[in-house]
């Protein structure tokens, strides 16, 4: 009902007025007389980025985390050291990614695990 006053109105006087008449916002007005084109089926791949690693960096930053020297630090830790020696491989972020996508990232603490302990509720603990 609304759009038809709109349209009479529309007609007789400009767009703003229209809109100011009847309460329509004129972003509404225009985004239903446009609408976006819908995009069938799932969206594209994201392309690789120009900077990311090369197979044989990712193997490499891998086999320094996993090494003796560096298998039970952190990549902050590891990532510091290399740099006090001169050699920068990738970011921490990076390192932290490689480490999640080999499940190489865990948490470390001995955590007390109960098991199913079952307490019997009739006898007093």
């Amino acid at each position: 009902m609304i759009t038809e006053a709109f349209e009479q109105l529309e007609r007789m006087l400009n767009i703003k007025s229209a809109c100011d008449l009847t309460g329509i916002s004129r972003a509404t007005l225009y985004r239903r007389r446009t609408p976006k084109p819908r995009h069938a089926g799932p969206p594209a791949p994201r392309p690789a980025p120009p900077n990311a690693l090369s197979r044989a960096e990712r193997h490499e930053v891998l086999e320094t985390l996993n090494s003796y020297r560096f298998i039970d630090k952190a990549p902050p830790q590891v990532w510091a050291t290399l740099l006090d020696e001169g050699l920068y491989l990738c970011s921490i972020s990076t390192m932290y990614r490689l480490l999640r996508a080999e499940d190489g990232v865990r948490e470390r603490r001995a955590q007390a695990w109960l098991g199913r302990l079952q307490l019997d509720p009739f006898v007093d603990h």
